[in-house]
């Protein structure tokens, strides 16, 4: 069943019991139920069963879709975020007719290690396809905590640099550091817009960000960047600490980031500032039908 508005406020509060697997489900439904000017346009929630749901589907617009309402597209098209307390429920809400359009591309997103991993690629198979990590993917991520009264960090810099937040005049930049396409840079400007917290590191000379951190529509640290010739420099542990900071200032008590445990040095700067490691791993997947054609797929 499709939840509406008025039933937000129970689910979010169900999911605030399962941390960490509902995390990539939680913050998208909070900022839904609070109507906040971050609840990311034309989300739809779907239980099985309400209010005593075992299985929830968060469903992102296709990027047709999206266009089509004027909505921002996300950073993967026809996203889905799964999230159980009971995976043969997620089982059975991901084949019910008319929750994921299998007909195109799908990103499946966070989705827990092993209980809905299993499932997505059961399910996944039944349409036939392929099913494979997402782009940029690396393999199985972990997820870092903050606990914002428990952060700190001492550092001092240098002065041909300066702290500020992001524009939106700076998403042409970010979306070729970060090798975004179309509907990522469309989707990088309207985060920026609305005004997601974000913090950068810009130099003086010419006012351009050389490393920054944003909170992500999912309400996680992400879209990280430090230019290379500014590496081992802890400019990305800096950023990250003085978004946290941000955070806490605006009432939030904790924060998480997901990350490849690959990128150790990433993964050691979250951990400097006070991050903790949930137990578990996740994965981020996406599912080609066989009928896709070439222009969908790139």
């Amino acid at each position: 069943m499709k939840l509406d508005q008025s039933q937000m406020p129970i689910l979010v509060a169900s999911l605030e019991e399962h941390f960490p697997a509902s995390l990539n489900v939680y913050h998208l439904a909070r900022n839904g139920a609070r109507q906040s000017r971050l609840a990311w346009p034309g989300l739809e929630f779907f239980v099985d069963a309400f209010p005593n749901f075992q299985a929830c589907i968060c469903r992102m617009p296709n990027n047709k879709e999206a266009r089509e309402k004027n909505h921002p597209p996300f950073l993967f098209a026809n996203a889905v975020f799964p999230f159980s307390k009971d995976a043969r429920k997620l089982e059975e809400l991901l084949a019910t007719d008319g929750i994921v359009d299998w007909s195109g591309k799908v990103g499946f997103c966070m989705v827990s290690n092993p209980d809905d991993l299993d499932v997505v690629r059961k399910v996944a198979a039944q349409h036939g396809g392929s099913l494979s990590k997402a782009p940029n993917s690396t393999g199985s991520g972990v997820i870092v905590h903050f606990d914002l009264t428990k952060i700190a960090l001492s550092y001092s810099l240098p002065g041909e640099f300066y702290l500020d937040s992001l524009k939106t005049e700076h998403a042409d930049q970010i979306a070729r550091d970060r090798n975004f396409n179309n509907d990522g840079l469309e989707c990088l400007r309207y985060i920026l817009q609305v005004g997601y917290p974000s913090m950068a590191i810009f130099t003086k000379a010419d006012g351009k960000p050389i490393a920054y951190i944003c909170l992500r529509p999912e309400m996680k640290l992400g879209i990280g960047f430090v230019a290379e010739q500014y590496r081992a420099r802890g400019f990305f542990k800096i950023v990250s600490y003085e978004l946290l900071k941000k955070l806490r200032e605006s009432g939030e008590r904790e924060a998480y980031t997901d990350m490849s445990p690959q990128t150790k040095g990433s993964l050691h700067a979250m951990l400097g500032i006070g991050g903790t490691l949930y137990q578990g791993t996740f994965e981020w997947l996406e599912h080609i039908p066989e009928t896709v054609t070439l222009s969908e797929m790139l």
